[in-house]
């Protein structure tokens, strides 16, 4: 709450300083129209004249731009030309002015429009509403009709499109007539016999793309069936080469099992002779070690052979 109240209150003061600044500069404004009411603006057209115009700031501009036209008027519009008068080209523009109207006056043939900083001038705003000062440049462009004038007609007559005309060629000779249609006819069976042979041309293009496509496709096939049986026959090497090494352990264990029999059954016979006990007491405990051992033996070759 303490932040939305500071931030209102600072928008507040950024509010009343611009009041502040938009009054000061409308009295700095007022002060300078009331001394200065009137200013004094150039009015240049290229290809006419250059006028200097003293106009109130609160009068309109309709009354600027028709002294403009009624000077071009009267001068031509060339530069350096005086009015029948004798008055300089330059002149005041009165408040209390009314411009020429009425059914006995003529209407305006030339045209302009004027412009300020290159923005469009209108007739009905005041030099204050249109942000002129003094020593101002307007200018004015004249509009020019060139559909009418003299010498029109001239190119009405140009303009009509005029026809073609064909000539006929007809024989009376009918064995020339007769040749001349069958020229005509080889004429047309012969780009009929082109046309079908282009497209023969190209049926056989598009038939060989097609052999061509399949021979590919079978070429394909053949490699990777050469690879699989490549492959395959890597496995079965494999394969055999393990199984020889699983028949040579298992002869190894068995030739291992008949030695181990074979020792046991000769300490046997050498503890039953007499007079031996220390003899037999050493191979019963051997034989006893022995048998201890003789399952794990057996074990062992059998977990390599599963594992192979």
């Amino acid at each position: 709450l303490a932040q939305s109240v500071e931030d209102a209150q600072d928008e507040l003061v950024q509010m009343r300083n611009d009041i502040t600044k938009r009054a000061d500069k409308a009295k700095v404004q007022d002060a300078k129209y009331r001394e200065m009411p009137d200013i004094v603006v150039k009015v240049v057209c290229r290809y006419r004249a250059e006028l200097f115009f003293k106009i109130s700031r609160k009068t309109k501009l309709s009354r600027l731009f028709n002294a403009w036209t009624d000077r071009m008027e009267k001068t031509g519009g060339k530069k350096g030309a005086n009015p029948p008068g004798g008055d300089a080209m330059n002149g005041s523009v009165k408040s209390d002015a009314v411009p020429p109207s009425g059914p006995g006056v003529p209407s305006l043939t030339m045209q302009f429009v004027f412009t300020h900083n290159g923005r469009t001038v209108e007739a009905d705003q005041t030099p204050e509403e249109a942000g002129m000062e003094d020593a101002d440049e307007i200018l004015a462009v004249e509009l020019m009709d060139l559909t009418e004038g003299p010498g029109s007609e001239d190119w009405d007559d140009l303009v009509e499109p005029r026809r073609q005309t064909l000539k006929k060629n007809w024989t009376d000779n009918p064995r020339e007539a007769k040749r001349t249609l069958a020229e005509i006819f080889d004429g047309v069976v012969r780009e009929r016999l082109k046309e079908v042979l282009r497209q023969y041309e190209l049926r056989e293009r598009h038939f060989e793309c097609v052999i061509r496509s399949k021979e590919l496709e079978v070429l394909l096939s053949r490699a990777r069936a050469a690879e699989q049986k490549q492959l395959a026959e890597g496995e079965k090497a494999h394969a055999e080469k393990r199984a020889d090494e699983i028949q040579q352990l298992r002869k190894d264990l068995e030739d291992a099992q008949n030695g181990q029999t074979m020792l046991i059954d000769k300490l046997i016979q050498c503890c039953k002779e007499p007079n031996a006990e220390r003899t037999q007491r050493l191979f019963a405990s051997l034989r006893e070690e022995l048998e201890r051992k003789g399952p794990r033996v057996n074990k062992t070759p059998a977990d390599g052979v599963v594992g192979g």
